[in-house]
């Protein structure tokens, strides 16, 4: 199509025109000897066209022949060099895209592979947490607990089902044939019978072997007994102990055993009063 508007032109099928000359078509002009013309009615004057009327001789109209074919080959060039930079870009344009969708393909796929792998993870990792939940419940109802959970605050205390939904320390470290001990009735704190309660906690054997070392009698137990007030009146469940049982107690208080006023002592029953909580040891003279 290029050629055919060249072709054109030469045959003089197409016209060209100039509005307005610029001085560097004036000058290519001039130099093929044409006429410029100055149109007077252009508001502030200007050269609004090219006039051909002086090509009266055969040489000038050999120039201007000339110059369409000149003109025509400048015209189809940047034609073909416009197109060419349009193609260019059109292509680059392509292959951005191209290379874009590749990249966004291969995230997708990197994504995609990545989330499948750590989703798979997660389920094995749940699957794993599921197994050891059953085995926890399992355990919990083999040892006497009610759930799981209990069994593990129980086991934190080193108790046994029973020690812990009895509040009661059974056997201690460091004593054969302790006598259990428990908290056997409400708290008396200032005179007065309250519902509050006491806890009963085991112990590690040093304290075995401290009060062994600092007291004489036969040690019946050792618990860490704690409750809600400065002092108070506990009243302790330890079955086996008789009415009249020579039964002392001391309380580890700042580095030393200090004696525990006994208040009561009865069947199955030993009543204390303590000025704090602490780890209180029990010995039978």
């Amino acid at each position: 199509w290029i050629l055919i508007f060249w072709r054109r032109i030469k045959r003089g099928v197409l016209h060209v025109t100039v509005q307005p000359a610029t001085k560097a078509e004036l000058l290519l002009l001039h130099w093929y000897k044409l006429e410029k013309t100055v149109d007077k009615n252009i508001p502030g004057g200007g050269y609004n066209e090219i006039e051909l009327s002086t090509l009266n001789e055969k040489g000038d109209m050999k120039d201007m022949k000339n110059f369409k074919s000149y003109l025509a080959f400048t015209l189809a060039i940047g034609l073909v060099l416009s197109s060419m930079v349009v193609f260019a870009a059109e292509d680059s344009d392509s292959v951005g895209d191209s290379s874009e969708n590749v990249s966004i393909s291969d995230n997708t796929v990197s994504s995609n592979s990545t989330g499948g792998s750590s989703g798979g993870g997660g389920s094995v990792e749940r699957v794993e947490i599921d197994r050891e939940a059953i085995r926890l419940e399992a355990e919990a109802a083999e040892s006497g607990f009610e759930n799981a959970a209990q069994m593990q605050l129980a086991q934190a205390g080193h108790k046994t089902a029973g020690e812990y939904y009895n509040n009661a320390v059974v056997t201690t470290a460091g004593i054969e044939n302790a006598v259990p001990v428990a908290q056997g009735g409400q708290l008396i704190i200032d005179g007065e019978v309250t519902n509050a309660s006491a806890t009963v906690s085991k112990v590690s054997s040093v304290y075995v072997d401290s009060v062994r070392a600092a007291r004489e009698g036969r040690l019946l137990n050792v618990v860490d007994v704690r409750f809600p007030a400065h002092e108070a009146v506990v009243n302790f469940y330890m079955p086996g102990i008789e009415a009249g049982d020579t039964v002392t107690a001391v309380q580890f208080t700042d580095g030393t055993w200090t004696d525990v006023e006994v208040v009561e002592v009865r069947t199955d029953h030993v009543l204390l009063k303590l000025m704090r909580s602490g780890v209180v040891a029990f010995l039978e003279k």
